[in-house]
């Protein structure tokens, strides 16, 4: 729900004046954007566990419940922008960092669906630069997580600045780096989480389609969604409104931590401001806020994207030479107090991102930050636990 925009008017106003009338303002932006279906003992609640940063000049969280297409619950606390002191909105547009994984799964599920691709296809089929490693690498080991691929980061870069830094890379960087490199194990003999293995799957939907996967993903998914605010950030110099900036607290460990990463900063000051530099995708890359990941969650109840077989396929599971079996497409199955649930955590420099879908109850939480080490996951089940009590789940 947008506010009036005479109350916009009178926010920023308000905001321009001092800190002293802060609270006034998150009192104008919670009457703006919060969305309810839920008592208000479950939103006292939920609102409690959010107390740290709700009234504080400090980075913060947007959360959304969504039931059956509805979004039951949608907040923000804190600010998306410390410099303008801009405050997050169920409307904030997060990157979601391994989020975006399922949307390139769901990419590779469409062109299944549409009979360009199989499962069981060779890698180097659509990327010839895989020959090396012969018709034994098939797509299924990249999306299940057991190809044996070396991930890009464990490969001593050519030019030899550090791949996180503010030296740019892009996924053709990443994916020659690890292409280079002969593979760590026989694919299906063991799990090992990579953020290649979706690189490659973008590259193979790119070369498959004939278009840039951003391109790929608005006509064929965000458009027919009506999800405005979500785009694939494979341009860092293009501007994503409502964009949440990333931050980290400014103690020596994370000072440290950047000089390593050849970033000068300071000690002075309590935050450190974290940029998304290098346009990789596919493993990430994705923005998106709370009111668009709602609707990404109902396609699932209710499929606009996507035909019969869409929703067996993100949620299909398969059994190679190891034990962990729980890997969907860009998804993993769980079971939380009984109940079964997907899901999937992200965590980039200027982000830390969770979502969950209850499938038998068509209940989603979804938590966002732009808080390194944000605590999403944790914040998201202690949602979780309000929803149990009030019977949701």
């Amino acid at each position: 729900m947008v506010p009036p925009r005479a109350s916009r008017i009178v926010a920023m106003n308000l905001l321009r004046r001092s800190c002293a009338v802060w609270a006034v303002v998150l009192a104008l932006t919670d009457v703006s954007y919060g969305e309810s279906s839920l008592g208000s003992p479950a939103i006292q609640k939920i609102n409690a566990l959010f107390a740290d940063c709700a009234n504080t000049h400090a980075p913060g969280y947007a959360i959304g419940i969504v039931r059956d297409g509805h979004v039951l619950y949608a907040k923000g606390y804190g600010l998306a922008n410390l410099d303008d002191e801009v405050p997050i909105t169920s409307e904030t547009v997060f990157h979601l960092a391994s989020l975006s994984k399922q949307f390139t799964a769901a990419a590779l599920v469409l062109l299944i669906e549409d009979g360009k691709v199989a499962l069981t296809d060779p890698v180097e089929k659509y990327v010839p630069e895989a020959h090396r490693y012969g018709p034994e690498l098939q797509i299924r080991h990249l999306a299940y997580m057991t190809s044996g691929l070396v991930e890009y980061t464990d490969v001593k870069r050519a030019n030899g600045t550090p791949w996180f830094s503010d030296f740019y890379f892009d996924i053709d960087d990443a994916v020659a780096a690890s292409l280079s490199q002969p593979l760590q194990f026989e694919p299906g003999l063991r799990w090992g989480y990579r953020n290649i293995n979706f690189m490659l799957i973008a590259k193979i939907v790119e070369n498959v389609s004939g278009q840039s996967l951003h391109d790929f993903l608005q006509s064929r998914m965000f458009a027919p969604l009506q999800m405005h605010a979500t785009i694939l950030d494979d341009d860092t110099t293009q501007v994503i409104p409502h964009r949440a900036i990333g931050y980290a607290q400014r103690t020596p460990e994370i000072v440290s931590e950047l000089a390593k990463l050849h970033f000068h900063a300071t000690s002075s000051g309590k935050w450190v401001r974290l940029n998304r530099i290098s346009p990789h995708y596919g493993g990430s890359g994705i923005f998106s806020s709370v009111q668009d990941l709602a609707k990404w969650h109902d396609n699932f109840e209710h499929p606009v994207v996507g035909g019969k077989q869409f929703g067996p396929l993100m949620y299909r599971t398969e059994r190679f030479s190891h034990d962990k079996v729980n890997d969907a497409l860009g998804l993993v199955w769980r079971e939380y107090r009984g109940l079964k649930m997907l899901d999937y955590s992200g965590e980039d420099l200027d982000t830390n991102t969770y979502m969950a879908h209850f499938p038998g109850s068509h209940v989603g939480v979804i938590c966002l930050s732009n808080l390194l080490h944000g605590d999403c996951e944790d914040r998201a089940k202690a949602i979780m636990e309000v929803l149990f009590d009030d019977k949701l789940l």
